[in-house]
């Protein structure tokens, strides 16, 4: 159901399984991952806790519940949560990304340009990530960087849109 894209489906389904089993991890898992689809970030939130309670060795899980504080606003237990999943998986490009996202949202610029730095040295093609880079940059009053990443993204999406 949630590969075809029916979230309400998956997650009855989840909690069903919940009901008979509280402390099964793949499904509040999954149902953690339902609700973050389904912009329930709330419900997110507390599936996750009990996720990463139960088990801490899960960067995803880290990284979806860091995603989840961002879209609520709660920046720096969205920074605690990003950071362990990048402990757990050094190479989690997307933890970084959003790591910079926060940076930015603090103004500090410098912090998420290495934070971007780093997304695109594991993930070379990260498009959002140069986007970012050059909106730092701008906002540092460096255009010139910022335009060379700014390049960078549109050169990557020509790439692959075969221009």
């Amino acid at each position: 159901m949630e590969e075809k894209g029916d979230y309400k489906g998956a997650g009855e389904i989840y909690k069903k399984i919940l009901l008979s089993e509280p402390n099964n991890v793949n499904a509040l898992f999954k149902l953690a991952k339902v609700y973050n689809e389904t912009g329930q970030f709330k419900e997110a939130v507390e599936a996750l806790k009990k996720v990463v309670v139960l088990d801490n060795s899960i960067a995803q899980a880290f990284y979806l519940l860091g995603s989840a504080h961002f879209a609520l606003d709660e920046n720096k237990e969205a920074m605690d949560a990003l950071q362990k999943a990048v402990e757990l998986n050094p190479g989690y490009a997307e933890a970084y990304y959003k790591i910079g996202l926060i940076f930015d949202a603090r103004s500090e610029h410098d912090q998420a340009i290495e934070a971007y730095q780093k997304t695109i040295s594991f993930s070379p093609d990260f498009v959002r990530a140069y986007q970012s880079l050059g909106f730092a940059y701008e906002s540092k009053g460096m255009r010139d960087e910022a335009v060379k990443y700014f390049k960078k993204a549109i050169d990557i999406e020509e790439r692959r849109s075969g221009k």
